[in-house]
């Protein structure tokens, strides 16, 4: 999505869709809201510690530094999506 010049608010609230309830489905609004506000995504993750694991965070952190956030982007909504529906 962000490939294609969707921006993270908008791929927060695509999933927050998808998703629809749940623990990620009620943080991924506000993180919307940081992010559109200047936040950067493993910072806007980083506030909810009970939803994102250390492990998440990590690879976020890494995809933002190396300019591969689109490509992990996808890969983490599969992720979360199926985690979502364990929890």
């Amino acid at each position: 999505m962000l490939d294609r010049g969707i921006s993270i608010p908008d791929v927060l609230a695509s999933v927050a869709d998808v998703l629809r309830r749940g623990p990620m489905a009620d943080v991924l609004p506000i993180m919307a809201n940081a992010v559109s506000e200047g936040s950067n995504l493993s910072a806007a993750m980083a506030a909810h510690p009970a939803v994102f694991d250390a492990t998440e965070l990590a690879l976020v952190e890494t995809a933002e530094a190396t300019g591969r956030l689109g490509d992990l982007f996808g890969r983490l909504q599969r992720r979360l999506e199926v985690l979502d529906a364990v929890r």
